[in-house]
């Protein structure tokens, strides 16, 4: 397999410019229309399949996914080498040649270091925004240091629009309320912080962070949430099942825009049936990607210790969704 090769360097160069569309509020960069958390190719023996990305490409445009979320968490990050994020996000870079509208990739990493060098390296192929989680090994101490963190990521890439990449899972325990984080950036600064990926079943707290006067992009992380995020306010989303259901969720936003709640309502429950399937198998990258094989394009399975489904699983998991007229719905 060729890999691309683009040097990696420290000297931190301006990113293209924008453009206006992709703008809003003081003309801060903003994701339009839906995102998708893409997955990472993989061969059978792990190693990585960058080959796939281009038609998996022309899969989420048929979808009509606008953007690309990559090398989050179901894109298995966490599992990569930095290298090898860097190969993955190159390959999205070379693959896409305009096709999706915007690229954001995790720099989130175990140390402050790695994410300095995943940052920059973002900003020095053109990638239209990072996003990063705080630490996932030694924790900051308090919203303050979490900030301090981000704004040490973020300095690496200082012409690239950041978002924060809000976890709750590992999160919330240790930083709290996230309205806070957006209050903190007042006295501890990042010029490129444009929003959040704000991937929590807090939905309160997500509407004090939308109501902000700042007008920062906060995205909704958790797909389930979609009409319920739509009644509060909700503008952009970011996650898993749009790779294969972008088609299911764009009917349940259109409706609701019509403020036709009952065509809203019918779509929303056959966009939480197909989500009930996935969480009977566990939920998360596994489970997606043998939905994403039924449905558009086999990305290979997931790196341990996330786990693969046997053949007889992966048939199991298709009645299920042929039960509740999966393939019918993402039409």
């Amino acid at each position: 397999m060729k890999y691309l090769k683009i040097p990696f360097t420290s000297k931190r160069r301006k990113a293209p410019r924008r453009m206006d569309n992709s703008k809003g509020q003081e003309g801060k960069f903003r994701l339009k229309g839906l995102t998708a958390a893409v997955f990472t190719p993989f061969h059978d023996n792990g190693d990585l399949n960058l080959e796939l990305i281009s038609p998996y490409i022309d899969c989420l445009v048929k979808e009509g996914v606008k953007n690309a979320f990559i090398c989050g968490t179901n894109g298995e990050g966490w599992s990569l080498t930095v290298q090898e994020r860097k190969l993955v996000a190159e390959a999205w870079k070379k693959a896409n040649n305009g096709r999706l509208c915007s690229l954001v990739v995790n720099v989130g990493a175990n140390g402050l270091r790695e994410g300095q060098e995943l940052a920059a390296h973002a900003q020095s192929i053109g990638m239209d925004a990072i996003a990063s989680t705080g630490p996932s090994g030694y924790k900051a101490k308090g919203l303050d240091g979490l900030v301090k963190y981000l704004q040490q990521v973020a300095s690496h890439a200082p012409a690239t629009p950041f978002y924060y990449y809000h976890f709750s899972v590992t999160n919330e325990p240790t930083y709290g309320d996230m309205e806070d984080l957006i209050e903190a950036l007042k006295s501890i600064p990042i010029p490129t912080f444009c929003g959040m990926k704000f991937t929590s079943f807090r939905l309160f707290e997500f509407k004090r962070c939308l109501r902000r006067p700042e007008g920062y992009q906060i995205s909704v992380g958790h797909d389930e949430h979609l009409l319920a995020a739509l009644a509060i306010g909700a503008e952009s989303f970011v996650g898993g099942t749009a790779n294969f259901q972008a088609k299911l969720q764009t009917k349940v936003i259109d409706a609701y825009k019509k403020k036709d709640m009952e065509a809203a309502s019918s779509y929303y429950d056959q966009f939480l049936d197909n989500c009930c399937v996935l969480r009977k198998y566990g939920g998360g990258p596994a489970v997606c990607k043998v939905i994403m094989k039924l449905a558009h394009i086999d990305l290979g399975p997931c790196r341990l210790p996330l786990p693969s489904f046997t053949p007889e699983e992966e048939e199991q998991i298709r009645a299920d969704l042929e039960k509740i007229g999966f393939f019918e719905n993402i039409k």
